[in-house]
């Protein structure tokens, strides 16, 4: 892995090829829900690589439980998400909604974390 050389000729090891892959998805994203009409398209592209994307950095020996983490990640997003839809659909404000899913989110991950073994 290449790496970065501080003031006081520390080295530090920077992880360049999953910054680059994070940044390139990021980019696709934004472009996809800015110029692309159909947001169904948009939303596909924006959840679908990231957790294929991530596999590649994920050691061989902890690919079973990262994908079984995964799979409840998945659950857990989309019922935040129907959450989040119920909230807009009764008019609640944009960043009250984003507040109150991300805190639902918080509390059923540290359950989630706390709670399983993979």
């Amino acid at each position: 892995m290449p790496t970065l050389k501080n003031a006081m000729n520390i080295n530090i090891k920077f992880p360049w090829t999953q910054f680059l892959i994070g940044g390139t998805l990021f980019a696709i994203i934004k472009y996809a829900s800015t110029n692309i009409n159909d947001i169904r398209i948009a939303g596909t592209i924006a959840a679908a690589p990231i957790g294929f994307a991530a596999m590649l950095m994920v050691p061989e020996n902890k690919q079973i439980g990262y994908v079984s983490s995964y799979i409840i990640a998945v659950i857990i997003l989309t019922a935040i998400y129907i959450l989040m839809l119920g909230l807009l659909k009764v008019k609640t404000n944009i960043y009250l909604s984003i507040v109150i899913c991300f805190i639902v989110w918080i509390v059923v991950n540290y359950i989630k974390i706390t709670y399983t073994k993979f």
